[in-house]
């Protein structure tokens, strides 16, 4: 039973992660749950014989797709609508130790945030915008969920909104730097970091994939922390995302310490809602076609 358990868990993940990483799913999942790339290939096999996925090319540029989405987007070649886009791109938020609820298809229910009563029945989710209330973020998820594709879009509609409003915004992608020194290189280095801190102004900084920068920069932790307490962080958004098992909780630690209970948080990335996907699929079918 426990064996079957497993399975499902695993293959589950892969259903998650296939859309939005078709070539690496394997060697993801692999990584996430310790197996072989052999024993990744075995479940793939199920679910493509079961109907779940789809599968193009050979070898190593083999691709994997969930069906539904695949079938859709063979069938119409127009791009997504705004609207659409808005949808699939909206993405939420849920504090680590919080709660929030799910439909009874297992979906993560949308919240109402604005509503009468949004302050209480989703008091632990939010939508990451610039005023959250801390200013101190660690984002963590899952490998595959959609961590650095709801940041990066995030951050890109915020230089629009906040340009010319005496703010800076600085997006890396941690994992394209160079060990320890590229890292110490960006935060010192950085042209928008050093107009920041030479000026009145207040920056916005996301640090993308610090998981992967760990790997080959083992002190970038220390490194980091070396230069906020230089840093003025009373005029400092900063928004560092990670995988959740490789967050480091001596970084959360002296994270806290430095911003105060009051500016920390820690929050994880939901699962797309069920609202989010319907409107990404009903977008690509054409009103003729159901599924």
């Amino acid at each position: 039973m426990a064996a079957r358990k497993n399975s499902e868990v695993i293959r589950s993940f892969i259903l998650r992660t296939a859309d939005e990483h078709p070539r690496d799913v394997g060697i993801i999942a692999a990584k996430e749950f310790g197996i072989s790339r052999q024993a990744v290939s075995r479940h793939l096999k199920v679910l493509i014989e079961q109907g779940f996925l789809t599968t193009t090319g050979k070898t190593s540029a083999k691709e994997y797709r969930t069906r539904i989405l695949d079938e859709a987007q063979k069938q119409v070649k127009e791009p997504l609508s705004e609207s659409a886009q808005e949808d699939i791109l909206k993405r939420y938020w849920c504090k680590r130790d919080g709660s929030y609820h799910v439909t009874p298809h297992g979906y993560p229910s949308e919240p109402e945030l604005d509503s009468e009563w949004g302050s209480i029945f989703y008091k632990d989710i939010t939508d990451l915008s610039l005023s959250h209330d801390s200013r101190c973020l660690a984002l963590i998820g899952e490998p595959g969920i959609g961590k650095t594709t709801t940041i990066k879009n995030y951050f890109d509609e915020a230089r629009k909104v906040r340009r010319g409003n005496n703010e800076l915004i600085v997006y890396q992608d941690a994992g394209l730097l160079h060990g320890e020194y590229g890292f110490y290189r960006f935060l010192t280095g950085n042209k928008n970091i050093i107009e920041w801190l030479d000026s009145g102004s207040n920056l916005h900084l996301a640090i993308d994939n610090f998981d992967e920068l760990l790997v080959a920069a083992p002190r970038a932790s220390d490194i980091l922390l070396s230069q906020l307490e230089r840093w003025r962080i009373e005029h400092l958004s900063l928004r560092i995302a990670s995988r959740t098992s490789s967050w480091p909780q001596f970084l959360e630690t002296e994270l806290c310490s430095l911003f105060g209970d009051n500016e920390f948080e820690v929050l994880e990335l939901l699962p797309l809602t069920y609202s989010a996907i319907a409107s990404y699929v009903k977008s690509k079918i054409p009103p003729k076609v159901v599924v």
